[in-house]
């Protein structure tokens, strides 16, 4: 089963090769690839040996915290992030006008 994992925590490429070993060594992993960009992990790993409480517990044992990243979540930061766009381009017009509506 492949599962998507949302790293938090995660800084630096020594970060990234960590969690890269260590969930790559646990009994049951297929295939393990960690994204620092993205701050995500994406786990091939069979079901039957491992769960994905085991994969969240074993990040968190190395100092790291993991969740599931499902589509609530990415749409919820969507739409965050649209917010974000649409305020901040407000503010840049209402500064514009401001200094430069005297020309």
């Amino acid at each position: 089963m492949k599962t998507k994992f949302q790293i938090i925590g995660m800084t630096c490429a020594s970060c990234q090769s960590t969690i890269l070993n260590h969930i790559s060594s646990l009994g049951g992993v297929n295939n393990c690839n960690v994204n620092l960009i993205n701050n995500t992990m994406l786990v091939n790993y069979d079901e039957n040996k491992l769960s994905c409480d085991d994969i969240i517990n074993n990040v968190r044992k190395i100092g790291f915290d993991a969740r599931i990243l499902d589509n609530k979540f990415v749409l919820k930061t969507y739409k965050y992030t649209i917010i974000k766009l649409i305020i901040n381009f407000a503010l840049l017009l209402s500064i514009l006008y401001f200094s430069m509506g005297a020309m």
